[in-house]
């Protein structure tokens, strides 16, 4: 819900990609339009490796800890990244950060 409310928040500046790697590809989409049907997000489903292994997840240098949060600027330059939880104020931190460069 945090990811969801910072990108209707600063829907004119920021998009948010959501990449669903440990929910069945089949149920995403019931379980999208269950809790996030009128989000601003962008939904995407990860392509697995082999039982332990996401691709993008391993690419983006996730490691053992869902989920996984990347912030780039404008230029595509990776400015935050963190395994775990992150909330709304630390999201909007990092993107005021990015704002005011």
């Amino acid at each position: 819900p945090d990811f969801s409310e910072v990108a209707t928040e600063y829907k004119d500046d920021v998009v948010v990609l959501t990449i669903h790697t440990n929910t069945d590809r089949n149920k995403a989409p019931a379980y999208i339009e269950e809790n996030f049907a009128n989000s601003d997000m962008i939904f995407a489903y990860d392509l697995p490796l082999s039982d332990y292994v996401d691709m993008y997840f391993n690419l983006l240098g996730g490691s053992d800890s869902y989920p996984r949060t990347l912030i780039l600027d404008r230029r595509g330059v990776i400015t935050f990244t963190k395994d775990g939880k992150v909330d709304h104020a630390k999201l909007v931190e990092e993107i005021e950060k990015i704002q005011q460069q």
